[in-house]
């Protein structure tokens, strides 16, 4: 399914080039030894997009935080 892939923070680093930084932490105890879906896709295909969702989209969002497994489509 799809990866929605929601962060609660990320940073910027740089203007010039534009840089940001985000920081993935380790997936919850029953998928020991297994990485995130959003390290997967981005070593499958080093790209990604940040959206910004407004503060009336919070809920929806955060719905999207909850670990599932790789066949659930978050979106």
């Amino acid at each position: 399914g799809l990866n929605a892939a929601p962060f609660s923070a990320f940073n910027i680093v740089s203007f010039s080039p534009p840089m940001v930084m985000i920081s993935v932490g380790p997936p919850t105890s029953d998928r020991h030894g297994d990485d995130k879906d959003t390290i997967r896709n981005l070593r499958a295909l080093p790209e990604c997009v940040i959206h910004i969702v407004t503060y009336d989209m919070r809920d929806s969002m955060n719905l999207c935080a909850v670990e599932h497994s790789r066949d659930v489509d978050e979106i």
